[in-house]
Formats: C-alpha cells, sequence, structure tokens
C-alpha cells in the first residue's frame, strides 16, 4: 500500500500558467501537463508507448491491406493532422 503522497500543485500557480499560456493563444500545444508530476507520467507513459510500438511494429504492419503504399500513406496522414 501506497503511503500518503503530498499534493505538490499550486493553484496560485497554476492560474499564472493559464494566464500565460492565454497569451500564447496562437502557439499552444494540443495537451499541456501542469506539475512535475503529471509530466513525468505523461513522459513515462509515452516511452512505453515507444518501446512497445518498436516491439510490436511488424504486428502492426501486418494488419495492412495489401496494395497500400504505407509509407505514402502514412506521410500524407501526418500531413492532414498537422493542418
Amino acid at each position: 500500500m501506497l503511503g500518503v503522497i503530498p499534493f505538490i500543485g499550486s493553484p496560485e500557480k497554476a492560474a499564472k500558467a493559464f494566464v500565460a499560456l492565454a497569451q500564447k493563444k496562437d502557439q499552444l500545444p494540443l495537451r499541456i501537463q501542469l506539475g512535475t508530476d503529471s509530466l513525468t507520467i505523461v513522459r513515462h507513459m509515452a516511452a512505453k508507448t515507444l518501446a512497445d510500438s518498436e516491439k510490436w511494429g511488424t504486428i502492426s504492419h501486418s494488419t495492412n491491406v495489401d496494395g497500400i503504399d504505407a509509407q505514402d500513406y502514412t506521410k500524407n496522414l501526418l500531413v492532414a493532422l498537422e493542418s
């Protein structure tokens, strides 16, 4: 069982971060983590996801329809996602 984990977030600092983000509204990311705890968790989970994708990529690719240029398809998909 885990012991009591102190809350490290500061509501006042979060409010300041929101104001700073609002001033950059044209540059905002899709997601942002507030707090070292959430940033650490997101980075950890992203690293695990990347490791799994490397390990199991062959299985992922094996499910594609025959005759599709996967490299061209994903290139176009990424361009569309950036729009």
